[in-house]
């Protein structure tokens, strides 16, 4: 069977979901509260960097909230690995922000798992390079400490 890299549509995939994890930093820097709930299926989590499971509406209420803000977003060292309807992204994300008055800016490796939905392989999409109804199912994401130890994320 031949791999997945080799499928003439393999790289417009992947750079159409790198450009999607990226457009989701823009949208939580400028707290496009909309946009990011569009942009997450419903049954959505992510496990903070402090182990924390947060669900869909608990992000939204936090976005929703004055308690976070981000001064800058940045998205770097996107890998992708597409796998039928189902796509593994890691990265890094650069923060700047603080939550309830305490600077929780880092780096943070992140992996997210995006899902097409119906079960419609990402590589057979016939118009575009993803299905309209695909987005991101879970989100994990670890602070990249510089050798001092573990470091407390305030949520």
């Amino acid at each position: 069977m031949p791999q997945a890299s080799a499928h003439p549509k393999y790289a417009a995939v992947v750079d159409t979901i790198k450009k999607h994890s990226m457009e989701l930093a823009r949208i939580s820097e400028t707290m496009d509260i909309d946009a990011f709930a569009r942009a997450l299926h419903d049954d959505w989590f992510m496990v903070d960097a402090t182990g924390k499971v947060i669900t869909k509406e608990e992000e939204l209420a936090l976005l929703r909230s004055t308690d976070f803000r981000p001064s800058s977003i940045r998205v770097e060292d996107l890998h992708v690995a597409l796998h039928g309807d189902t796509a593994i992204v890691t990265g890094i994300s650069n923060v700047r922000a603080h939550f309830k008055g305490q600077d929780m800016s880092g780096r943070y490796r992140f992996t997210q798992i995006y899902k097409a939905q119906g079960g419609q392989n990402l590589l057979d999409t016939a118009e575009r390079s993803v299905p309209q109804n695909f987005a991101m199912a879970t989100c994990i994401n670890f602070l990249i400490t510089s050798g001092q130890g573990p470091v407390e994320t305030p949520r």
